[in-house]
Parts: C-alpha cells; structure tokens; sequence
C-alpha cells in the first residue's frame, strides 16, 4: 500500500506489483526466459530486462524492512539513533547484505552483489525510500544503465 503512489506514476497497477513481487519473494521462484524481454544496447552484447527499478526497489524496501523489524531495530532512523550514523553502517552491512543479494540472486542479477557493500550502507541516508535509491543504484551499474530496468548481462 505504501508503494501505489509511486506505481501509479510509473503506470503499474497494484495486482501486477503483487503478482511480481511473489515472484521475486517467493522461494520457488525460476527466472523463465519467455517472460523476459532481451533486447540489444548499442554497441553492447545482447542484455535481459529482468525487473523495473521500481519494482525490485519495493521488494528490496520489504526485506529492508522485514529485517529492522524483526531484529527490533524498527527504523533507519531508530537504528541511527540507537547507534550513529557510522555503527548503523556497520550494522546495515551485516544485517542486510546477505538478504538484498538473495533478492538479487532470486531475479537473476547475481552479478550486482558485488557491488553491495558499495551501495548498502548508503541506505543510512535515504531514510524514505531505501529499497528504491538501492534498485537504482544497481540500474546504474547494469550493462545498460539509468535505463529503469534491471538488466541481466
């Protein structure tokens, strides 16, 4: 519910958000290749759209948030509280890490795991939309970037 707004600018209804988000979540989730689209970037190898921006950040702003809660943290803001800015870092890299890179692995972009501990610890400070400033964070590494899509290289 707190994402429709931002699916409704970007033209996706809650049922397809739903519907992709069991996917992603889901542990018996299997990347098929007739529903993906491929398409080839400019002078660049063939690519795979695999996720919109919008949708993997949603996913990631649950499992983000699945996990403060469950460890009783609650909040970015709460865990920045409790323990500064710089030991919610460390405990954002530890804690959360492992969970964003299985969302990755379960959509396919394995590959963008590398670039985790580069990215995770920022999450100190977008407060609002985590799981979103991740997602594009990851689009702007992929093999065509800024493009809203996660792409599989």
């Amino acid at each position: 519910e707190r994402q429709e707004s931002s699916l409704d600018k970007q033209g996706v209804s809650k049922e397809e958000f739903i519907n992709e988000l069991k996917m992603i979540l889901g542990n018996d989730y299997l990347v098929k290749q007739d529903s993906m689209i491929k398409y080839k970037a400019k002078g660049k190898k063939k690519a795979t759209r695999l996720i919109s921006v919008g949708a993997l950040g949603s996913a990631l702003n649950i499992v983000i948030t699945a996990t403060l809660i469950a460890t009783g943290v609650g909040s970015i803001g709460e865990l920045v509280k409790k323990l500064g800015k710089q030991g919610a870092k460390k405990w954002v890299k530890k804690h959360l890490s492992s969970k964003i890179v299985s969302v990755l692995t379960r959509v396919g972009a394995k590959t963008l795991g590398k670039w985790i501990g580069s990215f995770v610890v920022s999450i100190i400070d977008t407060y609002l939309d985590p799981g979103t400033f991740l997602a594009k964070k990851f689009d702007s590494v992929d093999i065509v970037p800024n493009s809203g899509y996660i792409e599989l290289w």
